[in-house]
């Protein structure tokens, strides 16, 4: 009899965080930071609803930005930090200044019963990303790979 609740109801989970971090770091020479790169405003809600058969997912992410670390120290123009340093933005978008997400998803499945996939809507959305590649930003990353396939350090 429980099961047989379960079954009709509605279920719905969210997860949302603030913002996401995450560094490149060169453990070869002198464990330095190569990038980093910050997600703000990520949320996702996934609604099962077992009566209608379907089931949504719904993600958005409001801004993203790679700042180049290693750069900061060789006189590349960039953009002062918060705490005063410099780095060079590698790519960004531009939802500070829309005030529009960076993305919007809305996926929707059907017939949730079947083992055939059904996606009667999909719904995405991209905001236009900047991005900033000089010779010496690929020069930088180029070394890394280099490094990284050269063995575990």
């Amino acid at each position: 009899e429980a099961m047989a609740k379960l079954r009709e109801q509605k279920v719905v989970m969210r997860a949302s965080l603030q913002k996401v971090g995450l560094s490149l770091v060169d453990h070869h020479d002198e464990h330095e930071e190569i990038f980093y790169l910050e997600v703000k405003g990520v949320a996702a809600a996934v609604e099962m609803d077992a009566v209608e058969d379907r089931q949504t997912l719904t993600a958005t992410v409001n801004s993203i930005q790679a700042d180049m670390q290693l750069m900061r120290w060789s006189g590349a123009p960039g953009y002062k930090s918060e705490t005063g340093g410099e780095y060079v933005i590698l790519f960004r978008n531009s939802a500070e200044e829309a005030a529009a997400p960076f993305l919007n998803l809305y996926l929707e499945r059907a017939a949730t019963s079947s083992q055939t996939i059904v996606l009667p809507r999909v719904d995405l959305a991209v905001d236009t990303l900047e991005l900033r590649a000089t010779d010496r930003t690929l020069l930088v990353l180029g070394a890394f790979a280099e490094r990284c396939q050269g063995g575990s350090g």
